[in-house]
């Protein structure tokens, strides 16, 4: 086959489909995720009425329903190896 599987650190730039240059680059600790930050992550909001959403009360994300969307995706996806209260993340400006 003409086509070979090759890593995107590898890839050529004439072959990328996107491109976008990093303006901003920060730590920052997971649970301190911020609305705007957790719409922009794509999570869809998160009706917070009772005690059946987990993370929401357990953290203290009352009346954050893109934050507790964004903690239960999290908790989900790395739980047991990054705990949410206790993992940190880099946080990425992206222009373009």
């Amino acid at each position: 086959s003409i086509w070979m599987k090759r890593s995107a650190a590898t890839m050529p730039l004439w072959a990328a489909r996107i491109r976008r240059t990093v303006t901003a680059a920060r730590p920052q600790r997971v649970c301190e995720i911020s609305e705007v930050d957790a719409r922009a992550c794509g999570c869809k909001p998160q009706s917070l009425g009772g005690l059946e959403y987990g993370l929401a009360a357990a953290f203290n994300l009352k009346h954050r329903a893109y934050g507790s969307s964004f903690a239960n995706l999290w908790q989900s996806d790395h739980g047991s190896r990054y705990p949410w209260e206790s993992a940190w993340c880099w946080v990425l400006q992206v222009q373009g």
